[in-house]
């Protein structure tokens, strides 16, 4: 990627907004991050937020459902961005395209769309805005399958996996577990499996926990607050021994040091990004992980690792946990994530400034 001081990139995103409890923010706070770490000139903007957020430097400048607003357009058009990344909240195509689209009216500059969610169909409509804006707006995606699409729809479209911390997310020694394990209040002698989510239907959650009942394995859920909750689910959680962290925990990667397992079972594509996040800082602190066949992750990961299991259709859960809990070997999860800090997956963006 060609980059130089004079070189001004415009980032604009609805999730640049504390806490950083959900993948969109996450993955908005950390390009964030390695951006600055660039030779770019960076303006990030929250279009759907009063609040600044001075530590980042990030303006908030609420605007409407369209962006439509001239403070927004006046500090766009101020800055003249060379280029525009924008990572919008998921949503449908049509709305996508009318921001971007907005966006680009304001910055004058080319702009490519960070998608990722999947966009599961497009109306008539859609489709003309589409075939006009087609070569006006670049994305990126983090599936094959949504690739595909926007490139039968005329766009130009690159795979970009997102990163993870691997420094952050790293195993300890069993010391350390120990220690933790105290801290948060868990037996030392049982096993624990992971699942960090929202608390809502499309996470599967009443089937894993009745597919979790007669393992070996007890369950921790840790679900976000500032999403609304399934008060059906939560009560129904409640009636087992599991334990649910229902609030932001800022060393969320000590929960990961203290498990022994972690299971993304989440069928529903609208229910999380198309690369779950948890998956890979699970995988960095080198955890077994089984998980469906969700979004990209099969994209991201086609080669059989060991201790990453992608579970098929008609496959019992039982069958992989007594597996896992019968024997003693070498976990190499973290080898096969590493080469995805958020450093190498920067190094893989092209702006085409």
């Amino acid at each position: 990627m060609s980059r130089n001081k004079k070189n001004r990139l415009l980032l604009v995103s609805d999730s640049l907004s504390y806490p950083i409890d959900e993948g969109v923010k996450n993955i908005s706070f950390n390009l964030l991050k390695e951006l600055k770490c660039s030779e770019y000139n960076i303006l990030a903007i929250n279009p759907k937020s009063n609040q600044n957020i001075s530590d980042n430097n990030i303006k908030g400048i609420n605007s409407n459902k369209y962006l439509l607003n001239y403070r927004l357009f006046d500090t766009i058009r101020s800055f003249k961005p060379d280029v525009t990344l924008y990572i919008p909240i998921p949503g449908r195509l049509f709305g996508t395209l009318l921001k971007s689209f907005i966006i680009k009216l304001y910055s004058k500059s080319s702009i490519v769309v960070y998608q990722l969610q999947p966009f599961h169909d497009a109306s008539i409509i859609t489709k003309i805005l589409a075939f006009l804006l087609r070569n006006k707006i670049g994305f990126f995606v983090a599936s094959q399958n949504t690739k595909n699409f926007l490139l039968h729809l005329g766009f130009k479209a690159s795979l970009l996996f997102p990163g993870v911390d691997v420094e952050r997310f790293r195993p300890v020694d069993e010391e350390t577990r120990s220690k933790l394990k105290i801290k948060y209040n868990l037996d030392p002698l049982k096993k624990y499996a992971l699942h960090i989510g929202h608390l809502n239907k499309g996470r599967n959650l009443i089937s894993l926990i009745n597919d979790l009942k007669n393992s070996s394995f007890s369950l921790i859920l840790v679900v976000s607050e500032s999403i609304l909750q399934d008060e059906k689910i939560l009560s129904y959680i409640n009636k087992y021994d599991i334990k649910i962290i229902n609030s932001y925990v800022d060393d969320i990667q000590e929960i990961y040091q203290i498990v022994d397992l972690y299971i993304f079972y989440v069928n529903d594509t609208g229910s999380a990004i198309e690369i779950p996040l948890s998956v890979l800082e699970a995988m960095s602190t080198n955890l077994p992980v089984i998980t469906t066949k969700f979004g990209g992750l099969m994209d991201m990961f086609p080669e059989k690792i060991s201790d990453l299991v992608f579970l098929k259709e008609g496959d019992c859960l039982l069958d992989y946990l007594n597996n896992i809990s019968s024997k003693q070997r070498l976990i190499l999860t973290r080898n096969s994530v590493i080469k995805y800090s958020w450093k190498k997956c920067l190094q893989q963006v092209n702006l085409s400034i």
